[in-house]
C-alpha cells in the first residue's frame, strides 16, 4: 500500500474476512477502509453520492448503491460476513437552524434499510454509528449508563430531551440504537453501537453552511484570512473570528481513532451495548482556533463574536467503557490531527 498518514498495525480479527462498508467515502468510512486494508481484510466499499478518495480507493472494489432503497441496502450487504455501516446524512449548526428536519427522516430511513438488509442477507455482525446527540445537555462527562433501557436508577435522565438544537437527530439515533438491540434479541444479528463525539479529519464536509465546528473553522480560515501558497502567512493586523465567546467546550476525536474504536467494537460487542468514542478531554473553541491558525502558519488575532450562533455550551464524554471493554485509547493528538487536516485541505485547493 502507499504511505498513509497515522499508520496502524491493523486489527487481526478482520484478516481474510469479507467486509462491506456502506458510506465508504465519508469521514469515518474512509478511515475504516484504511484500517481494514491494514488488517488484510477483503473490503467492498459502497458509496452513494460522495466521490471516491485516497482511502476509499484502497477497497478491493468500490461500488455505487442507493441505501435509501431497501433493494440498494440489500445489494450493499449481500455476501458480506460483516457490515460496518458508515453511511449517513449529517448537518452542522447551520442546517439545524435553517432546515432542521431536512436530513433526519432520510438518515433514519437509510439506517433502517441497512439494519434490516443485514438480517435478510445473513450478515453475521454489523456496526451502527450513533452519536452523543442522544444525550441531554449536561455539565459533566456523559456516561453510557445514563442511556440504558430498563430499571436503571438514572433512567429518569434518559427520559430527558436531547439538546433542543440536536433533538431531531438525537431522537432518531435513540430509536436506531433500540432497533439494533431488537434485531439482536429477536433474530440474533450481532450489533455493535458506538457514539462518537466531535469527529474530524480528512474527507470531512467543509461546506460552511452545513459543516461541523472543525471543518467550518478551517474553511473560514482559508477563505477569509490567508493565501494558499507555501510560505505566505497572514499579516499580524488581520483577525480570525470565533463564533460565541470562545469558551464553548467540545470533546474532539480524530476520525481514525473513531474508525479504530468502531472496528474494535464490531469485533468484540454483539448485544448493541452503546459505547462512547471520544478523546476524554475537552477543548474550548478559542483553543481550537489557536490549533487551526498555528497549523496554517497564520499570525491572525482571534476575535470572539458573541452574536454568531453557537450550540451546546459544553459536551464532555466519559470513555471508561471503551477503555475497559475494547482496550481503546485515542492515539492521535489534537495538534497532530488538526495539522494533518489543515495540510490535506490546503492540498485540495
Amino acid at each position: 500500500m502507499p504511505d498513509l498518514p497515522f499508520p496502524t498495525s491493523g486489527i487481526p480479527f478482520y484478516k481474510g474476512k469479507l467486509v462491506s462498508v456502506p458510506g465508504a467515502t465519508g469521514l469515518i468510512g474512509s478511515w475504516v477502509i484504511k484500517i481494514l486494508r491494514e488488517s488484510d481484510a477483503k473490503v467492498l466499499g459502497f458509496l452513494h453520492k460522495r466521490p471516491g478518495n485516497q482511502f476509499s480507493s484502497l477497497a478491493d472494489r468500490t461500488i455505487t448503491a442507493d441505501f435509501t432503497s431497501p433493494e440498494g441496502a440489500r445489494y450493499a450487504c449481500r455476501g458480506a460476513e460483516i457490515v460496518v455501516n458508515c453511511a449517513g446524512i449529517t448537518g452542522g449548526i447551520g442546517i439545524t437552524k435553517v432546515d432542521p428536519v431536512s436530513y433526519v427522516g432520510p438518515a433514519t430511513m437509510l439506517a433502517c434499510n441497512l439494519i434490516d438488509a443485514c438480517h435478510r442477507e445473513g450478515v453475521e455482525r454489523m456496526g451502527f454509528l450513533s452519536s452523543t446527540t442522544v444525550y441531554p445537555p449536561k455539565d459533566y462527562a456523559v456516561v453510557e449508563d445514563t442511556a440504558q433501557y430498563g430499571d436503571h436508577p438514572e433512567d429518569r435522565e434518559w427520559k430527558s430531551r436531547p439538546y433542543k438544537l440536536y433533538e431531531g437527530i438525537g431522537y432518531s439515533k435513540r430509536f436506531l440504537e433500540q432497533l439494533c438491540r431488537y434485531y439482536y434479541e429477536r433474530v440474533g444479528l450481532k450489533c455493535a453501537v458506538v457514539r462518537p463525539s466531535g469527529a474530524y479529519g480528512r474527507f470531512d464536509n467543509f461546506d460552511e453552511s452545513t459543516s461541523h465546528v472543525v471543518p467550518g473553522m478551517i474553511q473560514r480560515a482559508f477563505k477569509e484570512n490567508w493565501k494558499l501558497g507555501e510560505g505566505q502567512v497572514l499579516q499580524a493586523d488581520k483577525t480570525f473570528e470565533v463564533w460565541g465567546d470562545g469558551e464553548d467546550v467540545r470533546d474532539l476525536i480524530h476520525a481514525q481513532d473513531v474508525a479504530y474504536g468502531y472496528l474494535l467494537a464490531v469485533a468484540k460487542v454483539e448485544d448493541a451495548t452503546p459505547i462512547n468514542l471520544a478523546s476524554g478531554t475537552g477543548v474550548t473553541t478559542r483553543a481550537l482556533a489557536e490549533h487551526v491558525l498555528r497549523s496554517a502558519g497564520s499570525e491572525a488575532k482571534i476575535v470572539c463574536n458573541s452574536e454568531k450562533p453557537t450550540a451546546l455550551r459544553s459536551r464532555l464524554v466519559n470513555i471508561d467503557r471503551a477503555v475497559g471493554r475494547l482496550g481503546f485509547a485515542p492515539r492521535i493528538s489534537l495538534a497532530d490531527g488538526i495539522a494533518d487536516t489543515v495540510q490535506w485541505y490546503r492540498e485540495q485547493k
